[in-house]
């Protein structure tokens, strides 16, 4: 890494991440991200995995099966401080992971993955992912999670740690995000994905309701939810 001032980076949140109050969670959000700048944006989120500790309900998880009419409100929040070098990008995919509940030390596990993508028009693209890929190619493969491919044949995140989606634009005014790039975690769906009503039910059936009522609660909501609510009425 070479741009001398540090590449300005940013985390996607998909849920729990930013209201969580497990201490991992809670220092993770102190120590690493600049709070105050949070913003929303568009990106292509669903509930589509299992969650044991969400008492058996479905989660949010990013799927290119979004695209392009199914997407989602997401906070995006840029890291406290820029990168500057591979030491500093290490440490930051790592305290994700962590705060994801995945084992310190590590960026991925197999339910999931913490995944890169560089704005495209960025002069150091090809730099950041050659970094990333070079990394990532280190790391052990034992639990090394496996994602199906999705829309035009491609997983969500690469085998060499790239997130297959779009860059994001703010909900605001429709701008590209001023970030060199983002980081956020790819989960692991279920092999098939779940209808509306079973995941409405899942709620119901398990008395739990609170992930899902304080994504709504913060504007993270989706293409679905209203048909969650309608679902949610009826029993």
């Amino acid at each position: 890494m070479c741009k001398q001032e540090g590449y300005k980076g940013g985390v996607l949140i998909i849920g729990s991440l930013y209201w969580g109050d497990k201490d991992c969670r809670k220092e993770w959000r102190e120590d690493h991200l600049d709070m105050d700048s949070m913003i929303y944006v568009h990106a292509p989120i669903m509930y589509g995995r299992l969650s044991s500790s969400r008492h058996n309900t479905y989660t949010m998880i990013l799927s290119r099966t979004c695209y392009p009419d199914k997407m989602g409100n997401v906070i995006l929040i840029p890291l406290k401080k820029p990168v500057k070098d591979m030491k500093d990008f290490k440490n930051e995919t790592k305290a994700l992971w962590y705060a994801e509940g995945g084992l310190k030390d590590k960026v991925r596990g197999s339910w999931g993955s913490v995944g890169l993508l560089v704005r495209e028009d960025s002069d150091f693209k090809e730099k950041l992912e050659e970094e990333w890929k070079a990394f990532y190619k280190t790391l052990p493969s034992i639990n090394k999670p496996s994602f199906a491919k999705e829309e035009n044949g491609k997983p969500i995140i690469s085998d060499d740690g790239i997130l297959n989606i779009y860059w994001v634009n703010t909900i605001e005014n429709g701008e590209a995000v001023n970030l060199d790039f983002i980081l956020a975690t790819a989960t692991k769906p279920e092999d098939e994905l779940p209808k509306s009503q079973i995941i409405a039910e899942s709620m119901v059936e398990n008395c739990y309701t609170r992930y899902f009522c304080m994504n709504r609660k913060l504007g993270i909501p989706h293409s679905k939810t209203k048909r969650y609510l309608r679902y949610l009425s009826i029993k």
